[in-house]
């Protein structure tokens, strides 16, 4: 479990690598959620990013599974507000640190035994759609039909900005999107120490 994080802290098991124990068993319920007649399944809970390894050895014999990790450099505004509350960018990089760690532990593990996954970078969603989506669409055929002039929102709950098409998103968010992408020079000692501590603890 990140060890920074006090919101991960008040939900331990959902963040425990243990838990849960049978992932066929979690599919059957997800099942209840899920249109079972579409051909593409889709589970995006943040917490999982750390259990891919029990995920794929439970899973992989009898679903076909693929794995998308979207990421964005620490060294990187998280958000407009991040601006006015400097005092907390230490806390925000050491948090995407960890969840950056076992995404890498994550990433090896699939490396290692013949596992499906991509890895899209923030930056690069944002500065290159197209390029980024046709990147997607080649690794999964399957996804061949997404497309950034369209929301993927249901529309029965507005989630504001992220109901929007990505596309639309990009050219009317253009200041706040230059603010997200604002490097932090200064903050990158606090990223190679926390890097160095982890890899001594291996």
């Amino acid at each position: 479990m990140p060890k920074h994080s006090g919101w991960e802290s008040r939900h331990k098991e959902w963040f425990n690598p243990e838990f849960p124990k049978n992932w066929t068993a979690v599919v059957h319920e997800w099942g209840r959620y899920w249109n079972t007649s579409k051909s593409i399944w889709l589970e995006k809970s943040p917490p999982h990013i750390g259990k891919v390894s029990k995920i794929y050895d439970q899973l992989k014999d009898v679903y076909n599974l693929n794995f998308i990790f979207l990421t964005r450099s620490p060294c990187y505004m998280s958000n407009e507000a991040n601006k006015r509350y400097v005092e907390n960018q230490t806390k925000q990089l050491l948090d995407q640190l960890d969840h950056f760690y076992l995404m890498k532990q994550s990433m090896n593990y699939l490396s290692q035994n013949n596992g499906n996954f991509i890895h899209v970078r923030y930056e690069n969603l944002v500065k290159h759609p197209n390029r980024t989506i046709d990147a997607i669409r080649k690794w999964m055929p399957e996804l061949a039909d997404i497309d950034g002039f369209v929301s993927a929102s249901t529309g029965k709950v507005n989630h504001g900005d992220r109901s929007e098409p990505l596309m639309s998103y990009i050219s009317k968010k253009d200041f706040t999107l230059k603010m997200k992408l604002e490097y932090i020079p200064s903050e990158m000692h606090i990223i190679m120490e926390e890097i160095n501590r982890m890899e001594k603890k291996k």
